[in-house]
């Protein structure tokens, strides 16, 4: 993401990053789970309601300088803000009830992974 020592990133390119590692907490997730097929296919069926949402913050994303420059305007931040946690909030409202269908499939020991606490960023 960064560049040589004292570049910094380019907007685009910390929000692209922050999806890429939204992304591999969800294979990571997926990997310590071990699941079986059922609940493999009850996994995939929440990535593809993702997938579109990802697509759209990609798109945002997109929107933003691809070269470091001045930070925004406090108002611009604000409304970029604004729209990422509007898709952010629109994953959660998609996934509340598959969510919850593939936790009722999970082990006790399955359910652990999922129920501790997330790390720190």
């Amino acid at each position: 993401m960064g560049g040589p020592a004292g570049m910094r990133a380019s907007p685009k390119a910390l929000c692209e990053g922050r999806i890429h590692i939204e992304a591999g907490i969800r294979a990571h997730l997926r990997s310590r789970l071990k699941l079986d097929a059922s609940q493999r296919e009850a996994w995939t069926r929440m990535e593809a309601l993702v997938e579109p949402i990802d697509l759209r913050a990609r798109e945002l994303c997109a929107t933003l300088p691809a070269e470091a420059a001045a930070p925004p305007a406090a108002p611009d931040k604000l409304a970029f803000a604004e729209r990422q946690l509007g898709l952010r909030l629109e994953m959660m409202k998609a996934l509340q009830t598959p969510f919850r269908e593939f936790y009722q499939t999970l082990s006790a020991e399955q359910r652990a992974v999922l129920d501790r606490p997330p790390m720190m960023r």
